[in-house]
């Protein structure tokens, strides 16, 4: 039976996605800086990291360090002009892909804050962030 993790551990495998999330959530603005204020194509987590892992510190910011998957950027904004969106700190950017063993789930949000919300939350950010 695997063992199961302390709340420390929790605590901070949380916060080393958290950091990751805010380096993605400031890695896309510097790239749509770069294409005229366009976010890049962001169809799949693969080819989003491949884009924006020049802007970012270190590719492992991709990657949730609990569950080793690709956090999940929101296809909606792909190829949008992100300068004119409005309500950006309602808008999730990029999400970990599944919640925490503690029933959050960590998010950027479009403005670059981030936030580690009660999953049971999730379904009312994703709706207004149009994520399918």
């Amino acid at each position: 039976m695997p063992a199961v993790p302390d709340n420390s551990d929790i605590k901070a495998s949380n916060a080393v996605s958290i950091s990751n999330l805010k380096q993605i959530g400031a890695a896309v603005p510097m790239y749509s800086q770069d294409y005229d204020e366009i976010a890049p194509p962001m169809k799949t987590s693969e080819s989003a990291k491949k884009l924006l892992s020049p802007y970012a510190r270190d590719t492992k910011c991709f990657y949730n360090p609990a569950t080793k998957q690709l956090d999940t950027p929101n296809r909606v904004l792909s190829i949008k002009n992100i300068l004119q969106m409005k309500s950006k700190q309602l808008i999730a950017l990029y999400f970990e892909a599944s919640p925490s063993v503690d029933g959050t789930r960590g998010i950027v949000f479009l403005d670059g804050h981030t936030a580690r919300i009660p999953d049971d939350k999730w379904p009312a950010i994703k709706k207004r962030s149009h994520i399918p």
